[in-house]
Order: structure tokens, then sequence, then C-alpha cells
């Protein structure tokens, strides 16, 4: 079957989950001989990423402001002259922006979430609402991204659903690092956590209960970039732990993993987070948040621990459960490998994708 056109718009090709999935999928569909196209509006790593696989990209701005008429037009003739027969869309920006011009010039177009609608914000989530019905499709990373969507959006059930994100456990070719380069003494417990430096992440809650648990010979080893970096080092200052937590801000985590006892991820919302894919696909014990138990990858008690978001004494004596138990940290962290490998490997994204590409473009 010949293959057709793909152009993926995304608002981010900086460092983060969302884009790390993009690249995977992308690369993932080149290997089945699809014809690819990425727009975006911030550049980042990434960018270099895809034009060694040998991507055409674009990157779009107005003359303006970065979403005036003049955007608009620009992804407009770009759709024109791509003729792509699906836009696949992902990140709040580029979702509304495509869904308009791929309404504008017939062509189906998927828009994707990967986080809880109301994350965005009271004129984003407007934005959404005023636009969803324009695409084709929706995808949700997961069932608590999903129903945040029909609960916000008003989007019937049979025009989105649920392809939970995947990775590639292929990590030949990564370049492990050290608990000697970092300066941190080979007998110390480390604990772990890969995310945005931002207010829904709660590193704030982390490093409280962290100081809480007052463990001896260990750390707290933080891997992330964001707004909020020197508001988390000033409260690190103020506890008097500057010396127990490191925070690493222009690294990838996959380097980092083989270093962790434990892993952490202390957000309030998260859709199907490749932070916690990846810890878990190295056999590390992990402690995540959620309502009753409840979370979209980890089951508490048998591949990890599902503490009630919110609670900074919840999170602590988790921390410290894992610290003194190191046999059921050991089984936990097995378990976790064990559900990586059999329900969240990358390949199986990638056909889910392309199996809705493929319907949507032979309608």
């Amino acid at each position: 079957m010949k293959k057709y056109k793909l152009v993926h718009v995304t608002s981010s090709l900086c460092i983060g989950g969302a884009e790390k999935v993009l690249y995977m999928l992308i690369k993932g569909l080149q290997q089945k001989g699809y014809d690819q196209v990425v727009v975006y509006i911030h550049g980042g790593p990434y960018v270099g990423k895809l034009q060694e696989l040998g991507i055409r990209t674009y990157q779009l701005r107005g003359f303006f402001s970065r979403y005036d008429l003049i955007f608009f037009i620009r992804l407009y003739r770009l759709l024109k002259k791509e003729q792509p027969s699906v836009i696949h869309s992902l990140l709040w920006a580029a979702n509304v922006v495509s869904r308009l011009c791929g309404w504008a010039a017939r062509i189906p177009v998927v828009s994707v979430y990967h986080n809880n609608v109301e994350q965005d914000g009271y004129i984003r989530s407007l934005c959404d609402q005023l636009t969803i019905s324009l695409a084709t499709y929706n995808i949700a990373v997961s069932a608590q991204v999903a129903a945040s969507v029909r609960e916000r959006a008003w989007v019937p059930g049979r025009r989105i659903s649920v392809i939970t994100n995947g990775i590639d456990l292929a990590y030949d070719k990564i370049v492990y690092r050290s608990k000697k380069e970092l300066g941190i003494q080979d007998d110390y417990f480390v604990i772990g956590a890969v995310g945005r430096l931002v207010p829904v992440k709660r590193f704030d809650y982390l490093i409280d209960a962290y100081v809480a648990c007052a463990i001896p010979s260990s750390c707290l080893l933080i891997i992330g970039s964001g707004p909020l970096e020197k508001a988390l080092r000033n409260q690190v200052v103020r506890l008097h732990v500057e010396h127990k937590v490191y925070f690493l801000t222009d690294s990838e985590a996959l380097a980092y993993y083989r270093l962790f006892d434990c892993f952490v991820q202390p957000s309030e919302k998260e859709g199907v987070s490749l932070a916690l894919l990846e810890a878990m696909s190295f056999c590390k014990a992990v402690v995540v948040m959620g309502n009753n138990k409840e979370h979209p990858i980890v089951t508490h008690g048998y591949d990890g621990l599902v503490e009630d978001s919110y609670s900074k004494d919840k999170l602590k004596d988790a921390l410290c459960y894992l610290y003194n138990n190191r046999d059921k940290r050991v089984e936990l962290g097995l378990r976790a490998g064990s559900t990586v490998q059999k329900k969240f490997e990358s390949t199986r994204m990638v056909q889910a994708y392309q199996n809705l590409f493929d319907q949507l473009s032979f309608m």
C-alpha cells in the first residue's frame, strides 16, 4: 500500500514528555515508510533530532505576535502546499490552531491531550472548548485525561479514545552517569525525581517530605528545568539541605535512572508520564500520587506505591517505608519493569496511531 503524508503540528520541540512521544511516533512511522513533516512553534533539542532522521521541519511565527492572523495564514498556506492526508496535533496551542486551519483546508485533524484539560486554565480551556468540535478525532493518553476532556469540552464518546504513551526500551546507546561524577557517596540511598519545575509537579512537597524523613546517608536528585527552579533552590537552602539535594537542569534523565534506589512523582495530576515509565523500565520502586489509591499506570502494592494527592505526610511515610524495606523495594521494582514491558512498549503506541491515521486517510 502506498504510504500517505502526515503533518505533525506541535507547540514545542523542547525537552519534555509530549515531545519525546512525538519523536518516538515519528521514528516508528518513518520505519513503516510514511512521509512526514513537522511544524512547531517553540524550538528545542528535538528539532535537531528530527532533522537527523531526515524529517522536514518548519518553525512558524506570526508577524506582530506569536498567534496573530499572519501565523494562521502561514500555517494554512503550508498545509495547502504540503497537502497531507492527516494533521496530527499535540499540546494546547497546536491543537487549537490545527483545528481551525485543518477545518479551513478540509484536512482531517487528530488532536492529542497529554494532560487533564483543567490544567490549562480558564482562557485556554475555553479556546479548547470552542474549537474541539472541529477536530475529526481526539486522543487522550489515559482514561483519566479522556474523562476530563469529556467533562470540560462536551466531546461525544465516539470521537475520543485512549492511546497510552509508550517508551523505546532500546537503551544500548546511553552513556550512564555514576555517583562519583556527581559527588555522591557509593553507599548513599538515592531518591530520584524527573519533571518540569512547575507548580503542578509539586516538587516542593517532595523536598519537604524528604527532609521530614531524615534518612541518613541519602540524597534527593531532581532532574528537570522550569520557572520554579529558583524558588525550589531557595527552599532547599532555607531547610539547610543544599548538600543533600541535587538539581540537574540540563541533562537527559535516562543516563541517571540506574543511580536511583527509588523514584518519586509527586505531581497532583499526570497523564501517562514517560519519566515514570522510564524509571519503572529500570526496575525502580516508584511512589506516585493518586486518589483512592488509583493511578493510570501503577497498581498500589503490586508494582509501586500510590499515595493520596496533596499529602506530604503520606509521601514521607512512603519514602521511609521503601528505605526501611529493601526486599519490598526490590520486589516492587521487578514488577514495575514487567508492567512496562507488557503494557507500555512504544511499538504498541505506534501501531495504535497508525491504525487511526490509516482509517482517517481513506475516509
